[in-house]
């Protein structure tokens, strides 16, 4: 499906705009990890994925990190879900996968960083002034744009947690 007919999509059917749109996010994905090797960051790293929107890009990215990496992820899709992970394990890494839909689950960074003062908080989105605007809002001082290669984005988080 081409831009154009994605642009009149969401304005005539919202509803199979984002289906579309999940399924267009998730195939770029995999096509770019498919191709990548495995990524050691060399500890016990745990990472808590939350969308409540951007599955297919979220749903890749668990995939590639269960599969090419020694990370150990969680997908949430609500506050909620996160409470519970957070009673599970201690979490190195949020990463907010899309601006969120429903503002209640911006509550999930203030939980994890009160459950952990060292974790690293990413947004991992379509970089717009909306998004900068919502990471402003709610102290998520790490953003990096999805439309960037995968891998880079692992090296980011990387070098994010080693402090560089």
């Amino acid at each position: 499906m081409d831009a154009k007919s994605l642009r009149e999509l969401a304005v005539s059917d919202p509803a199979e705009f984002a289906r579309q749109l999940n399924g267009l996010d998730y195939a770029r994905v995999q096509k770019q990890t498919d191709a990548l090797g495995p990524y050691s960051f060399g500890s016990n790293i745990n990472v808590l994925l939350i969308t409540d929107r951007r599955h297919g890009l979220a749903v890749g990215l668990m995939q590639y990190f269960g599969k090419s990496t020694d990370i150990s992820v969680d997908l949430v899709y609500s506050l909620s879900e996160a409470k519970t992970v957070l009673k599970q394990k201690n979490i190195d890494f949020l990463v907010v996968v899309g601006m969120f839909e429903n503002e209640e689950n911006y509550k999930s960074i203030q939980m994890v960083k009160k459950a952990n003062k060292h974790i690293i908080v990413l947004m991992y989105a379509y970089i717009d002034p909306a998004i900068k605007f919502y990471c402003e809002e709610y102290g998520i001082e790490h953003l990096y744009s999805c439309l960037t290669p995968v891998e880079g984005f692992v090296e980011y988080m990387r070098s994010r947690y080693l402090g560089a």
